[in-house]
């Protein structure tokens, strides 16, 4: 009896291993985003995974669009890839109110591509960082970076929004979790 107990729970044990393990290969198909810091208002390092090619096809060039909210954004060097930004003229309701002309805002980098020197198979993975200023916000806002992943055959857009309570979209833009802003000297007792 007790034999047979234990063959009924190694089973149901390595059922289980196999669906967790599944379900964690599914979830990490995507790519993704990790950051030093979330908190609104900080400087952070994002750290993109790219973990597979587009249905087998080997990555040539990733692009990640910088959302609006973020001001400057300086890429990580990756060896295997060249980098480069597109800019856009920065206009912001302060300037305006200034009456600074648009050629006094300066530029912003509205997109920074990574393009292969070496196609990256499609059974490997690699990283990129992008250092940038998080924006203000709220506690569980998100800050997306939709992404363009074009391979030797095909492409995927990562831009799908991903909305609280719902299920995951199919191909979600790379995003990080603002959480509450860190204190500052300005916070303390006059």
């Amino acid at each position: 009896m007790s034999k047979r107990l234990a063959v009924v729970g190694t089973a149901t044990l390595g059922v289980t291993a196999a669906i967790v393990l599944g379900t964690a290969g599914v979830a990490s198909a995507h790519v993704s985003a990790t950051a030093t810091s979330t908190a609104a208002n900080s400087y952070t390092t994002a750290t993109f995974s790219v973990p597979h090619g587009c249905d087998g096809s080997p990555t040539t060039k990733i692009e990640f669009q910088v959302p609006e909210s973020v001001i400057e954004v300086t890429p990580t060097v990756n060896p295997n890839w060249t980098i480069t930004k597109a800019t856009a003229p920065y206009t912001s309701p302060p300037a305006s109110a200034d009456d600074e002309s648009a050629e006094d805002a300066g530029e912003r980098v509205t997109s920074v591509t990574y393009t292969a020197k070496t196609p990256l198979p499609a059974d490997e993975r690699d990283t990129f960082a992008l250092s940038f200023s998080l924006p203000d916000g709220k506690p569980g806002d998100l800050v997306e970076f939709p992404a363009l992943q074009t391979c030797e055959k095909g492409s995927v857009e990562w831009n799908q929004e991903q909305k609280a309570g719902e299920a995951e979209p199919e191909h979600p833009a790379p995003s990080i979790t603002l959480t509450a802003a860190g204190a500052t000297d300005d916070d303390g007792d006059p």
